[in-house]
């Protein structure tokens, strides 16, 4: 048996199985709870009738189906920019097939992360196992550096994600006046997201100090060497950094479109710049891993800082199950891909899950 088969044991075997099952059963209580407290301030009429208008509005509704397939090819020209920045090079056909892959897995998983554990698993077993041909230190150790990129991925995709609603919140001040929620969580997260935006630029040499200064870290160096490596030739890419960020402009810019024309075909009165603000923080909060798949969060969060702007609690609740269908049904897509690609990504979430 040899040390990678170890190393998989001792990965599928740090959360018992047990408490899995209660963190599991704690989300889904969790997500039927914040439902609760917004279904039970409306009937169940009122959210058929948001859905029986969109009977009018097919083509927009078709439209606001096609968007998503616009962010996978956008997130997956992201990941080729910073796949690059690592001397890699993937075709851009099967990043989109991983992304969708990824999307299937967030959905049939209880998490918000599957997919990037896929994605991660994927990238590792790519043709050419050295993901990093300029740096010998990072062979031996594809899982750990693709694991890195795909949270450097995760991370420029955040910053752009708050970078696009404090553009839309100092475009059109006016939205955070009559929200002011808006413009506190706003300001709170944009102040993350700069500092996070600095580290690119700290010196490596006394950033890596600082890193192997925390015990925890220390005591496992060789990974911590792997993950500072692939950080450290990102810095030296700033280029496919900045190209990557822009792309996660874009990518936001399309979520907040799909949002817009969605609200059209539900017939909500809710302003372009309005989804443009609001929608950044509620994909962001969407994401804390509390709940399952972000239901309940986005329903609440949804209503919670749209309701100034003109959002009702059944107009957030139907705005939040329709994204989630439109997703569900991209999802569908990557798992008709998974099948014929005929690879074992479950392996992935016994390893690093």
């Amino acid at each position: 048996m040899g040390p990678e088969t170890n190393d998989r044991k001792e990965g599928a075997e740090k959360v018992p199985p047990k408490k899995k099952l209660l963190g599991t059963c704690l989300r889904v209580i969790l997500s039927i709870f914040l439902l609760w407290l917004l279904l039970r301030k409306i009937s169940i009429n009122e959210l058929v009738e948001f859905f029986l208008r969109t009977a009018d509005n097919l083509p927009i509704l078709f439209v606001a189906l096609i968007m998503p397939g616009l962010g996978v090819l956008t997130s997956s020209l992201r990941l080729k920019c910073l796949l690059k920045a690592q001397s890699i090079d993937v075709p851009i056909i099967d990043l989109a097939k991983l992304h969708l892959i990824g999307a299937f897995y967030n959905q049939i998983l209880p998490s918000t992360i599957g997919g990037d554990i896929v994605r991660s698993y994927w990238l590792s077993r790519i043709q050419n196992p050295n993901l990093n041909n300029k740096n010998k230190k990072q062979e031996g150790a594809p899982l750990l550096t693709a694991v890195t990129i795909i949270g450097v991925d995760r991370i420029i995709g955040a910053i752009g994600i708050v970078v696009t609603g404090v553009i839309a919140a100092l475009l059109n001040p006016g939205i955070t006046r009559v929200s002011p929620h808006l413009g506190r969580v706003m300001l709170v997260i944009a102040a993350l997201a700069f500092i996070t935006a600095l580290l690119p630029f700290l010196p490596a040499r006394n950033f890596g100090k600082w890193i192997f200064s925390i015990p925890i870290i220390n005591r496992l160096r060789n990974k911590a060497v792997v993950i500072y490596n692939v950080l450290k030739s990102y810095k030296e890419a700033k280029g496919y950094l900045f190209a990557a960020f822009m792309l996660s402009i874009c990518l936001q810019s399309i979520i907040i479109l799909q949002y817009w024309i969605l609200a059209m075909a539900l017939q909500i009165d809710v302003s372009l710049m309005g989804f443009a603000v609001l929608s950044p923080i509620v994909t962001l909060v969407s994401m804390i891993p509390i709940t399952i798949n972000g239901i309940g969060i986005r329903e609440n969060a949804l209503h919670a800082l749209g309701n100034p702007l003109g959002l009702t609690v059944s107009g957030a609740i139907a705005l939040a199950w329709a994204l989630l269908f439109m997703q569900f049904v991209w999802s569908l897509v990557g798992g008709i891909i998974q099948i014929r690609f005929k690879n074992d990504y479950s392996r992935a979430i016994l390893i690093l899950d």
